[in-house]
This record gives structure tokens, sequence and C-alpha cells, in this order.
């Protein structure tokens, strides 16, 4: 049984990767990679990785105002 156990954990993790690799078209991850080139060094690193996956939401990308941090 706990072999079976490992080899589910290795194939969800493969898809993992796979979606990571090839994302579904539709998808949050996908957008980004198609309209904002090097997503992953800004907003990659604050969003949920599961939000990468949807595909219920809107694209709709709006400019922010740039925040300054100061520490």
């Amino acid at each position: 049984m706990q072999l079976r156990q490992q080899l589910e954990r290795a194939e969800q993790r493969c898809y993992a990767l796979y979606q990571q690799r090839d994302p579904e078209q539709g998808s949050l991850r996908h957008f980004l990679r198609y309209h904002r080139p090097g997503w992953e060094q800004q907003l990659g690193k604050v969003i949920a990785p599961e939000l990468l996956e949807r595909r219920d939401l809107a694209r709709n990308w709006q400019k922010a105002p740039a925040m300054i941090c100061s520490g």
C-alpha cells in the first residue's frame, strides 16, 4: 500500500510540473506566460500557486500605481 501511495504522489508531482511547463490554455498561468514575460520574478513571488491553474478569472490587466517600499 505504501508503494502505491508513493507512486500516486510522484504522479501528482509530475502532473504539477507538466502544468508549469505547458500551462492549460485559458489558465491564468497561460495568460501570464504569453502576455506578461517575466511575471515569475514579480507577481509570481506573491500570487497563490493554486490561482495560476484557474480558468474562471477575468484576464484584464490594469496598471497599478508603482509601490515604493522603504525599510
